[in-house]
């Protein structure tokens, strides 16, 4: 084909041969990224990796379709999730002031949602720090590479009916939570309890390859003692939390910068191979609670050893 019919048709946004327009290639793989090996950062996550930053700007969205793919779009509220198999790539999620405070820009409670993917895309709500809102929640979701800001809890995992939370999160860049006191949601009278990732009950949980940071800056301010948050926070708001892998991790900040301190019963949790930055910790890396009929998997030595990031051990604060 000579090269002079083809040009990009800056109106259709599409490839123009002749007099027709066709959909562009799609994008080469991003091979760069090993999960597990690459340490998350604002370069490798978000949107602009597998296409470029997106420009189209639309409200909020409710998809009701099964295998419906929303991409390349700046969304200006929240996606919420009611059909299965739904993905959701390159997208910048914004939220806006008419959201209820304490929700989430990217909802899957619906039964119905199962299988969500939530990859390459950029999700923060600065603008809105009245609201509290979260990132992602709350069950049957994959959330890759996602890089999650200013906002108050990056990830919520549950599942309040029955089955598994079926959650796994990947290769993300969680950090900069936004900390507000007072609280909007009136739940905690010493502002927000902000954490990277919040596991509150369910099985089937996986956390591996992500960069989580817990809030830092807070933990100076008079009258916060930082306890209350972390970059992945375990409890048992609505079950014990069972069958839940935290892998090849970077993370730090918080009190605890993973805190396991509730009561439990029945829990199966390995935490391995993760790095932390312990100075950005109130009180050390992992705190955990040995409770009664649960198993820890949390290793200070050895090939699947807990490490700073120095490659050194680490302690680990259990109570029993």
């Amino acid at each position: 084909m000579p090269t002079s019919l083809l040009a990009w048709d800056t109106t259709s946004l599409l490839w123009r041969i002749g007099n027709s327009t066709v959909a562009p290639p799609p994008p080469p793989p991003d091979t760069s990224f090993v999960l597990r090996t690459t340490k998350p950062d604002a370069t490798n996550t978000g949107v602009g990796i597998i296409a470029a930053a997106p420009t189209a700007v639309v409200g909020s969205q409710t998809i009701t379709v099964a295998g419906t793919v929303l991409e390349n779009k700046i969304i200006t509220g929240q996606v919420i999730i009611k059909a299965a198999n739904v993905t959701i790539r390159n997208c910048i999620i914004k939220g806006n002031s008419s959201l209820a405070i304490g929700t989430w820009l990217v909802l899957v409670v619906d039964a119905a949602a199962t299988g969500a993917r939530i990859e390459y895309c950029e999700l923060e709500s600065s603008g809105f720090p009245q609201l509290a809102l979260n990132g992602i929640g709350s069950k049957n979701y994959t959330s890759y590479r996602n890089h999650v800001h200013d906002v108050v809890d990056g990830f919520s995992i549950y599942n309040t009916s029955a089955g598994g939370a079926d959650a796994f999160v990947q290769g993300c860049y969680m950090h900069a939570n936004l900390w507000i006191n007072p609280d909007p949601t009136g739940d905690h009278a010493d502002g927000t309890h902000d954490d990277g990732l919040q596991v509150q009950g369910s099985t089937n949980i996986q956390v591996v390859g992500n960069t989580i940071m817990g809030v830092e800056s807070p933990i100076s301010t008079a009258g916060y003692d930082g306890w209350a948050t972390s970059a992945i926070m375990i409890n048992h708001n609505v079950g014990d939390p069972t069958a839940m892998s935290i892998e090849d991790n970077w993370l730090g900040g918080g009190g605890y910068s993973i805190n396991g301190l509730g009561s439990y019963t029945g829990m199966n949790i390995s935490i391995v191979r993760n790095k932390f930055d312990t100075a950005s910790a109130k009180y050390g890396p992992i705190g955990y609670k040995i409770g009664t009929g649960n198993t820890w998997n949390v290793p200070t030595s050895g090939a699947d050893a807990n490490v700073d990031l120095n490659g050194n051990s680490i302690s680990v604060y259990t109570v029993a």
